[in-house]
C-alpha cells in the first residue's frame, strides 16, 4: 500500500503545527515546510500524495508553487489552504493548476472528505 504522505505548506507556524497535529491524529504520514524552497526540495526527495499550501508567502507564493509542483510531480494533488481565495482571480486559480481549495480557518469535515477524495482518487 502506498504510504499516504501529505505536505502542508505554511509561513506562519501556528497554521503549520495545527494542520500537522490534526492530519497526524487523522493518521496521514505529515510532512510541514515554511516556505516553498523546501516544499520543492521535500517533492523531489520524496514521494507526497498531497500538498497543501498558503496562497499568501513571502516570495513565492502559493500560486507560483503549485505550478513549480504540477511540473515537477505532475500526480501529486495541490489544494490552496487560505483566508483569501476571493482575492485570486477563479481563472488564475485554475490555470494554476490547483485540484480544489481549503478555507481558513479550516473546517474538519471539509478537510476529511477532501483528503478521502484525493486519496480514492489516486486509487
Amino acid at each position: 500500500m502506498t504510504a499516504k504522505k501529505i505536505l502542508v505548506v505554511d509561513n506562519e507556524e501556528d497554521q503549520l503545527d495545527m494542520m500537522g497535529s490534526l492530519l497526524d491524529r487523522m493518521g496521514y504520514q505529515v510532512v510541514l515546510a515554511q516556505d516553498p524552497d523546501t516544499a520543492l526540495n521535500l517533492i523531489q526527495k520524496d514521494r507526497i500524495s498531497l500538498v497543501i499550501t498558503d496562497l499568501i508567502m513571502p516570495g513565492t507564493d502559493g500560486m507560483e508553487l503549485c505550478e513549480q509542483i504540477k511540473s515537477a510531480a505532475p500526480g501529486t494533488a495541490v489544494y490552496m489552504f487560505s483566508g483569501h481565495v476571493d482575492l485570486y482571480e477563479p481563472e488564475k486559480i485554475k490555470r494554476a493548476g490547483f485540484d480544489g481549495y481549503l478555507q481558513k480557518p479550516i473546517d474538519v469535515a471539509q478537510l476529511r472528505q477532501e483528503i478521502e477524495k484525493v486519496f480514492v482518487a489516486a486509487g
